[in-house]
């Protein structure tokens, strides 16, 4: 058989979901050397999921007959279903992923199931509790002389309304499950927060330092540049054990694993450090520190950053990443618990998914790949 029609006859293996795991591995191998260009596949195309297989099958029978033309390995497949929201590219490590994206819904559990947003509690220096996303826009908290406000893109800006006193107070903000919000810091600071984070900070900043602390949880920092008679003021910001030094950059911070916290650098200069040692370490843009949360040691390696940063850009993005870590994130964004009924096959998956996708799309991307679920009273059961 020659190469074409041996490649034809893989594809169309895939397409009958005859093909075995080395065929797979075979195709998906020579499929993955082909340069950069998505196959697109009109609305009109996917009247059903048989159609739309059909046409990707003759996209590859296409393909094999004019071997220059540019293609890569991953199919974008939009389902011409009502109200399309968007547009899905995934990439399955092992074979070819169709992702179908559908707003009706087919299985009434996951109705209640809704994306995260912007929620958040504010905890006022004496204790007060604000429900953030219960205020309106434009809406006024005063804590002592500063004055905090809900903007037009609901994030939280701090003013003074005087410069009286000097007394040292802290606002903390907490983002539940399912939750993530934006704080503009009194020196014009931008912070990010994930779901499940604790972030405090002081009012006003004084002195020679300017000092906040992560308590846990995912933030991503745009320190603005702050000077005090033309000399700047360090930023610093602590987590558990480790310490970051900043004179003005984009990073970002990671506590979610219980083994290490991952320090990245996307633009400028920090260093790292821990409480009990004296030694430290500059990251250059593009670098990771992991610290052993354990042993209190350090190391450095490079990173995808667009990997680190989807999140707050608004999407999961995942590389060689195991279902359990897929799925940790689902329970975070989706306020949901996570139980196996069985093993779960070690396989590894690519992609890049909205945040706002609602967790029944979510977990399509999954079961095209073997992955079986039920949903119960918010619980996610995954066979």
């Amino acid at each position: 058989m020659d190469k074409q029609k041996y490649y034809e006859s893989l594809a169309s293996k895939w397409v009958g979901g005859t093909i075995s795991d080395e065929e797979k591995e075979v195709f998906s191998k020579w499929f993955s050397e082909i340069p950069d260009q998505d196959i697109v596949l009109h609305p009109s195309y996917a009247e059903s999921e048989e159609q739309l297989k059909l046409r990707i099958f003759n996209q590859v029978k296409a393909r094999l007959g004019k071997p220059h033309m540019e293609t890569k390995a991953t199919i974008s497949s939009f389902a011409a279903w009502r109200n399309i929201a968007a547009a899905i590219t995934v990439i399955f490590a092992s074979t070819l992923l169709i992702y179908f994206y559908k707003t009706d819904t087919e299985n009434d559990s996951f109705a209640t199931i809704v994306p995260g947003g912007s929620r958040a509690t504010l905890v006022l220096s004496d204790g007060k509790e604000v429900l953030l996303d219960s205020i309106n826009v434009g809406a006024k908290v005063y804590d002592g002389n500063v004055m905090i406000q809900k903007d037009e893109n609901g994030h939280l800006t701090y003013s003074f309304v005087n410069d009286e006193g000097s007394e040292l107070v802290y606002n903390t903000i907490n983002t539940p499950a399912g939750g993530e919000y934006r704080v503009t810091l009194p020196d014009g600071s931008k912070v990010w927060l994930n779901s499940l984070s604790s972030f405090k900070y002081p009012l006003k900043f004084a002195g020679n330092r300017r000092e906040v602390i992560l308590h846990y949880g995912e933030a991503y920092f745009e320190v603005a540049k702050h000077t005090d008679d033309k000399t700047r003021i360090p930023f610093r910001v602590y987590t558990d054990n480790q310490m970051v030094d900043v004179l003005g950059t984009q990073f970002n911070i990671n506590t979610y694993d219980s083994k290490k916290i991952k320090t990245s650098l996307v633009e400028g200069s920090i260093i790292v450090g821990v409480k009990s040692s004296s030694n430290s370490y500059p990251l250059s843009p593009g670098q990771q520190a992991q610290l052993n949360r354990k042993n209190g040691t350090i190391s450095l390696e490079s990173v995808n950053l667009d990997g680190i940063v989807a999140w707050k850009e608004g999407y999961f993005y995942f590389q060689d990443a195991s279902l359990p870590t897929i799925l940790e994130e689902f329970s975070r964004w989706y306020d949901i618990k996570v139980e196996y009924k069985n093993s779960v096959q070690e396989y590894q998956f690519m992609g890049k998914i909205p945040r706002s996708t609602e967790l029944e799309t979510a977990m399509e991307v999954l079961k095209t790949t073997g992955v079986n679920f039920e949903i119960k009273d918010k619980k996610l059961i995954v066979y």
